[in-house]
């Protein structure tokens, strides 16, 4: 399903328009620009196109500050009553609430007292196990049954040659010796390199570590879990934070709602007065209209007064890192004291 959203609202006519009245004042060493102002106003119109157009717009996310969240997995908390005979219930122990799988997350001596204990609600499929021999074709493909659940990424880990191989997001950006693969946590699709976007492998490989969770479906309601290794538990609240791997389109959807930029004087002062643990009483932003020259960043100084304490050194770094995730490109920042 294409990813609703906005992108593609300009053609390359009114952004060529635009830049033609922005160009003299920033490129005054360019005598004739139309053939630059035309090429940026068509790779423009291309590029909104493209994520209006496709659904996988994910290329595009480093460039936008998004990341998409990965599949998360329930947790819950059961109560062991006392009484029983004491015991060691070592991490991993199962619990479960009809088809979904829980399993404890710590080592625990059960001393015959009432105890608390967290679970997680995932499954660990039994491992090493080998998915097959190839001889060093490009784009290889292995698909590992994940049992009608998702594999959490994070605890995923496979050899070729009893080498460990590293997962990442995409291979765009894999060199042709960088021993590389993508994985789809949903169907299990593993994939390798072509010889110029990761390396191609060669030889056996095998599966060395692998969890699968429900996600959203393992938060189960209250009192589904009774049974813990022979010992009578209960499970007084409901479990919580399962969530599935988050989409595109919804991850595009919640960037415009979270996403704030350093863009106007009013953004950058109520970014500053949000610095942690500096309580700033006032700020005040000063923005030059000078245009600076090519290859040159626009210097944005930023008058700041904190309620307590001085504005050292320290304090101004602190500002500038708290400001960064919002700056934008070509802009710098430079802070004084009121």
């Amino acid at each position: 399903m294409p990813c609703q959203h906005n992108f593609d609202d300009k053609h390359s006519e009114p952004v060529a328009e635009h830049l033609r009245l922005k160009a003299p004042g920033c490129l005054t060493a360019w005598k004739d620009i139309n053939a630059l102002v035309e090429l940026f106003a068509r790779l423009t119109e291309m590029q909104r196109f493209h994520l209006d157009g496709n659904e996988d717009a994910s290329p595009f996310f480093p460039l936008l500050g998004i990341v998409p969240r990965r599949v998360a997995a329930a947790r819950v908390e059961v109560v062991i009553a006392g009484g029983y005979e004491p015991g060691a219930i070592p991490a991993g122990t199962p619990l479960y609430a009809e088809d979904a799988r829980f399993e404890t997350e710590q080592d625990v001596n059960y001393d015959g007292n009432a105890l608390t204990l967290g679970a997680v609600q995932r499954e660990n499929i039994e491992t090493p196990f080998f998915l097959g021999h190839k001889r060093g074709f490009p784009n290889t493909c292995f698909r590992v049954d994940t049992r009608g659940q998702t594999i959490l990424s994070d605890t995923f880990a496979l050899c070729v040659e009893d080498e460990t191989w590293s997962l990442v997001d995409s291979l765009r950006a894999s060199r042709p010796d960088d021993k590389h693969y993508t994985l789809n946590e949903e169907t299990g699709e593993i994939l390798f390199g072509d010889g110029i976007n990761g390396a191609i492998p060669s030889g056996n490989v095998t599966v060395m570590t692998m969890v699968v969770t429900r996600g959203a479906g393992g938060n189960i309601a209250p009192n589904r879990i009774t049974i813990l290794n022979g010992f009578g538990v209960s499970q007084p609240e409901a479990a919580k934070g399962g969530a599935a791997k988050e989409s595109i389109a919804e991850a595009l959807a919640r960037s415009r709602r979270e996403r704030r930029q350093a863009a106007t004087a009013r953004d950058i002062e109520q970014i500053v007065l949000e610095t942690p643990e500096l309580s700033p009483e006032h700020v005040r932003v000063f923005m030059d209209d000078t245009v600076p020259k090519i290859g040159e960043p626009r210097v944005i100084n930023i008058s700041v007064k904190l309620k307590s304490g001085i504005l050292d050194e320290d304090a101004k770094r602190r500002i500038i890192e708290h400001l960064e995730p919002y700056r934008l490109v070509c802009r710098d920042f430079r802070i004084n004291n009121v």
